[in-house]
């Protein structure tokens, strides 16, 4: 005896019920989760609304056939999205594991003679070095700070100088 579920369709009005069945099948075919099914679907769906049909430019194929078409190339790309993911996700974990492994005590002392740098800079070049930490660039640091770009490219040529001055490499914002 075989016991079918019956699954309900969430994206009704988007989806057709063939279409939300083909998109979890599709989906556990190519080794999803079942747990990040849903998430899939919804990609599915925003790329199903985003799309008009064009008979010119549909080279013979119906509607129904670029939109099974849709369906699978935006699972395809939720399985990539997620497997660079996972892979970023191990690289860093092993990166962090590294770093956890390695304590120089030169490094310690660097760290704090930087420290003490950055505790001597103005409020504003505090906030720049921290932005520039973060990974931000010149643009984005004025902007969040609502100063002119040129005003922050003098601020790190400065702070370029502070370290120079106290031997820290001054590859700071380049």
């Amino acid at each position: 005896m075989r016991i079918t579920t019956i699954t309900s369709n969430p994206y009704e009005g988007v989806l057709t019920q063939s279409e939300y069945d083909h998109a979890v099948k599709y989906a556990k075919c190519n080794g999803l989760p079942a747990h990040d099914i849903p998430d899939a679907l919804q990609e599915v769906s925003i790329a199903i609304l985003d799309f008009r049909f064009d008979p010119s430019k549909a080279n013979g194929a119906c509607e129904r056939t670029a939109r099974t078409a849709i369906i699978r190339k935006s699972v395809l790309k939720f399985l990539r999205t997620q497997s660079r993911y996972g892979g970023l996700v191990d690289r860093f974990a092993a990166d962090l594991d590294t770093d956890a492994a390695f304590h120089d005590p030169d490094d310690q002392l660097e760290a704090t003679e930087l420290w003490q740098i950055v505790g001597r800079l103005d409020a504003n070049e505090r906030h720049i070095c921290e932005a520039l930490a973060e990974g931000k660039n010149i643009h984005e640091i004025a902007t969040d700070l609502g100063l002119h770009w040129i005003t922050v490219q003098r601020a790190i040529g400065r702070i370029r100088q502070y370290m120079e001055k106290s031997g820290i490499d001054g590859a700071i914002g380049r």
